[in-house]
């Protein structure tokens, strides 16, 4: 009897303990930064000690490896066999362990000869830091690049690795004949396998009969910082959604059609959003898709291209591109922040500020010519004295700031060829600003006049075309076909065309030889010529882009970049036209004169590949290039 009331008492008392047992922390990504040597754990609330208790890492050796456990955890995503082709992981698990305890199991194999004692975990709000590596963490790592100007970037990273999964086939016989081994949850044996070995333990090989283990492996991408995998009509705009921390370059506008561009770097789109056209209302559409294999580009049709914003979420994980006319201020946050304090520094030629907030922040970066506004739509407190001396004689002490409305508003006016860099802090509660202002930039811009050569005959004009790529840089390929080939073809009838017309013409390859991007430059400047153009054939990871666009750099270039884009759409007709753009490209960033970059189409399009290649289409790209000059010419006397 007492037996039985005991059973009872503990019945009850594990009822009510489970019941009021806090709920188990869901996990919805486990994402490596190869780069920064971390992996990023992210979960849908905090995390908490009450969660997930003392975190304990657990070393082994045979190989070196450790592990550890989150507990009250579930893993809400597919487990993760990973194998890497460098770095101190070599091969990484992340699997839920049991269930009812929940826990999840992190298991990390390294290289033979680091120390796993430099490994340190780290809790920031939703997210959990495991460092890895030599360098040291909540430096540079703290803080998240948000938002940059230039198109390409030292830091941009992903590399190809390869993913084993392990698939086991199995018939369950009785377990009177598994030799006493005790198996009462067959799945939970199934999940510990994984961790113990490739092969399959003793346990599972005696507790199941015709057992087979199927190593798939296959190549991927492993992109880091940000994999957007949802896209959202809301009230305030579009909502875009992923996980990791997201990056928007400085947009493109873009004319005939109106639109903008918004380029996110180190990102990697899902299959659900990828290349699919969505309806904003009946004269607004946006289109997204992997324009290179680490970049996402979003085209946004509209006739008033600066009413849309975007805005970043306090975990850097969303970002609402905002209709100005329609969206509702008190909706992006139910938390309020004040700005506690300002520092600057001098670092080399930038100049940093860091702003320091009460709370985590919504913000948003407006960029083009000149100005920069940077908006935090959840603060309207500062110390306004504060924020004064601490940029007073800095190089950027005319960045300011003002209360509108529910929020603050800094502005500045940036000089030709300066840039700024907006970086978010891991809690959300801070912001970093670099703004670079070249001391030396009125000696590196030249001044229209230098151009003014009206006076000059067609036969005195020097025009320097470029093929671009050749030799060991063969440039974008598809089915056999190089760029390279491309490009010296098309510039080769160009030149032809353009002596013919009484032009003075150099060509910077005529073979396939390999020029460095500085010879390339270095050869126009040493011919003084009066423009430099280079061909190029665009790419991209997707089938579907096509079209031709012409790229620019300095504003000097605008004009001639306009006259042969318009050229291409004419006589290029039946490929879209993608458009004048600003961009730094090394060849026509550090050429002093007129200079321009044209995409002549996509090579990693089928249909635009063949077309390219054909006789007709060299032969008519070559005259519209040529047509854009000879009217460029004609538009400057």
């Amino acid at each position: 009897m007492k037996k039985f009331l005991y059973l009872l008492l503990f019945i009850f008392v594990f009822t009510v303990q489970s019941v009021f047992a806090q709920e188990s922390l869901k996990i919805t990504s486990a994402v490596f930064d190869t780069a920064s040597s971390m992996l990023v754990i992210s979960s849908q609330s905090d995390f908490t000690n009450d969660v997930t208790g003392k975190i304990k890492l657990v070393k082994m050796s045979n190989p070196n490896r450790v592990y550890f456990d989150l507990n009250s955890a579930i893993l809400t995503t597919k487990k993760e066999d990973i194998t890497f082709s460098q770095g101190v992981v070599t091969h990484a698990v992340i699997a839920q362990n049991s269930t009812n305890p929940d826990v999840v199991r992190v298991v990390l194999t390294l290289d033979e000869k680091y120390n796993a004692d430099k490994i340190n975990i780290y809790k920031i709000n939703n997210n959990l830091i495991v460092k890895y590596g030599d360098n040291e963490f909540l430096k540079e790592q703290y803080f998240q690049n948000t938002f940059r100007e230039e198109r390409q970037n030292d830091n941009d990273y992903y590399e190809y690795s390869s993913m084993t999964t392990q698939v086991i086939t199995k018939k369950e016989v009785p377990v009177s004949n598994a030799q006493n081994v005790n198996i009462n949850n067959e799945s939970i044996k199934d999940i510990q396998s994984a961790f113990s070995s490739a092969n399959i333990p003793k346990e599972v090989n005696t507790a199941f009969s015709d057992v087979v283990v199927n190593q798939v492996k296959k190549d991927l991408k492993l992109n880091t910082k940000y994999y957007m995998n949802s896209i959202t009509k809301t009230p305030n705009g579009l909502l875009l959604s992923g996980f990791g921390s997201v990056s928007v370059e400085k947009p493109l506008y873009l004319s005939e059609p109106a639109r903008i561009v918004f380029d996110l770097p180190n990102t990697l789109t899902s299959k659900e959003v990828r290349g699919k056209e969505y309806q904003i209302n009946e004269t607004e559409t946006i289109k997204i898709g992997q324009f290179e294999a680490n970049k996402a580009r979003l085209v946004l049709k509209t006739n008033k291209p600066d009413k849309y914003i975007p805005i970043y979420s306090p975990d850097n994980e969303t970002l609402l591109l905002a209709d100005l006319e329609k969206y509702n201020v008190s909706s992006l946050s139910n938390t309020k922040a004040s700005l506690m304090a300002t520092y600057y520094s001098k670092n080399g030629k930038d100049n940093d500020i860091i702003l320091a907030f009460s709370a985590p922040v919504v913000y948003s970066v407006y960029r083009k010519h000149d100005d920069f506004i940077l908006t935090v739509y959840n603060a309207d407190k500062y110390n306004e004295a504060g924020f004064i001396n601490s940029l007073k004689g800095t190089n950027v002490e005319n960045l300011k700031l003002k209360v509108t409305g529910q929020l603050l508003k800094f502005s500045y006016k940036l000089t030709p060829n300066g840039t700024v860099k907006v970086f978010a802090g891991m809690d959300g509660r801070s912001l970093k600003l670099t703004v670079n202002e070249p001391e030396n930039q009125k000696k590196i811009v030249p001044t229209i006049p230098i151009f003014n050569n009206t006076k000059k005959k067609a036969s005195e004009k020097i025009i320097v075309i470029d093929p671009g790529h050749g030799g060991t840089d063969c440039g974008a390929t598809r089915a056999g076909i190089k760029e390279s080939d491309i490009t010296l073809d098309v510039s080769q009838r160009l030149v032809a065309i353009l002596k013919e017309k009484g032009y003075k013409v150099y060509i910077t390859r005529n073979d396939n030889t390999y020029l460095s991007l500085q010879d390339r430059v270095d050869f126009a400047e040493g011919k003084n010529e009066d423009i430099f153009i280079s061909v190029h054939v665009n790419s991209s990871e997707s089938t579907s882009p096509v079209g031709v666009e012409t790229h620019y750099y300095h504003d000097y270039s605008r004009d001639l970049g306009k006259c042969v884009q318009d050229s291409l759409s004419k006589y290029i007709s039946e490929s879209p036209n993608r458009g004048l753009i600003k961009s730094k490209f090394y060849v026509i960033n550090h050429t002093t004169k007129p200079a321009i970059l044209v995409e002549i189409g996509f090579i990693s399009n089928e249909k635009e590949r063949m077309q390219l290649i054909s006789d007709d289409r060299k032969q008519r790209t070559a005259k519209a290039i040529a047509e854009g000059v000879i009217n460029y010419f004609k538009q400057s006397k």
